[in-house]
């Protein structure tokens, strides 16, 4: 075992700060600026999960995995340097929540009067990374009382005066 450093070797290296994985650092620093690039590119860092960059990044892939690092879950692990320089892009950390009902909704606004129609494909995403597919039957759910969230009379009837197809099956053509 003439090849294995002491704990206090170990130590004295961490402390100079040395990196140990540097294949994993070069890689953090490549996916940042791609990210970086996103940003500029469209105005946001609101990536989605299946973004894959023209050179080939998987950006989608890498920016949840830094969301599930932060929380202390999978492989890979973040640290405070990393999530300053993702703060600095602003990153939306709890995609979910970072959205809200007004902004969704204006956005649903925009696709019908782009489209015609309030039927969204659940796959549908909107220029700025909004799932406006996945919202569109949040809010169905929501109306059947299914799902985690709750939508009020006044939002529904904000839906009913967009024409909003409540039952997509029934109203598709």
């Amino acid at each position: 075992m003439a090849n294995r450093l002491t704990a206090q070797q170990v130590q004295q290296l961490d402390a100079l700060g040395f990196m140990w994985e540097v294949n994993r650092a070069a890689s953090w620093q490549d996916n940042f600026d791609a990210l970086k690039a996103y940003k500029q590119e469209h105005g946001h860092a609101r990536v989605h999960h299946c973004y894959v960059s023209d050179n080939g990044v998987k950006l989608g892939s890498w920016v949840n995995t830094q969301r599930k690092a932060r929380k202390g879950r999978g492989s890979c692990k973040i640290d405070a340097e990393q999530i300053e320089q993702l703060d600095s892009l602003g990153l939306v950390w709890e995609v979910y929540k970072a959205v809200s009902w007004e902004e969704s909704f204006d956005i649903l606004k925009a696709y019908k009067q782009e489209h015609g129609h309030t039927r969204v494909p659940r796959s549908y995403v909107a220029d700025d990374g909004i799932n406006l597919g996945r919202w569109v039957n949040t809010q169905r759910k929501a109306r059947k009382g299914q799902g985690s969230c709750k939508i009020d009379a006044e939002q529904i009837e904000q839906l009913d005066s967009l024409g909003f197809q409540w039952a997509v099956n029934k109203a598709a053509s």
